[in-house]
């Protein structure tokens, strides 16, 4: 389904848009210069002439050379001769553009977002803001009693997303490196706040607030966050 949606995507339609543009300048080219010392082939009416030079076009690119239209006039043959050599080269280019297009969704994956995920088979930890947040946004969530048991459910394909903390699933991954490249972390998601819940008048609060400032600015903590998140602050 991801390829035939590939199909549709701007990418491939640009990059069928660009190769036609190409074909039909070539084409262009060649009616011009043989439509009325080849009428047999090239002449006629502008749409026929410049239809079978289009033809030409196409089948002198892609090597096939039926035969069936050839340039007689010398400016033709010359741009001909451009353009097959050309054509070797272009060819090689627009295959590999459409095949990008066609796979760069299938490698870097479905699931971009919250609305990517409806339809989807999504576990979280039970009792979780995990489970809460999917309740809240109309899912039926799996739930498991480990993140472990979660990780193992999504590898064997019985679940197709884990919801969880973003640092508790970047450990799993990199450090304890089980489930190597098979699957993917989506980092572009919902963030979640911690904090200390203080009375305004505690004595405390200066206190706390120079404690995680300190802490915040200390290399340590630059560490920290590269080690479990990869990422600076």
């Amino acid at each position: 389904w991801t390829l035939l949606q590939s199909f549709f995507s701007f990418g491939f339609w640009r990059t069928i848009f660009g190769l036609s543009f190409t074909l039909l300048s070539f084409g262009l080219l060649i009616w011009f210069f043989e439509r009325k010392k080849n009428p047999g082939q090239f002449g006629g009416p502008a749409h026929r002439g410049i239809g079978s030079a289009f033809w030409w076009s196409a089948v002198t690119m892609t090597t096939v050379g039926y035969g069936d239209k050839t340039p007689v006039t010398f400016m033709g043959r010359f741009v001909a001769l451009i353009w097959m050599f050309s054509g070797l080269i272009l060819i090689s280019g627009f295959t590999a553009a459409i095949a990008s297009s066609l796979t760069v969704d299938k490698i870097e994956g479905s699931i971009h977002g919250l609305e990517d995920m409806y339809g989807l088979n999504v576990a979280a930890l039970s009792n979780s803001t995990g489970e809460q947040y999917l309740l809240d946004n109309g899912f039926k969530p799996i739930l498991v009693d480990s993140i472990s048991s979660g990780l193992g459910l999504l590898k064997k394909g019985k679940v197709d997303v884990l919801i969880h903390d973003l640092p508790v699933l970047k450990y799993y991954h990199d450090e304890e490196g089980l489930y190597g490249k098979k699957l993917g972390i989506l980092e572009e998601a919902p963030h979640q706040s911690y904090a200390f819940a203080l009375n305004p008048e505690s004595t405390r609060r200066e206190d706390v607030n120079r404690v995680i400032l300190e802490l915040l600015e200390s290399p340590g903590w630059s560490a920290r966050l590269y080690k479990y998140l990869g990422r600076r602050p």
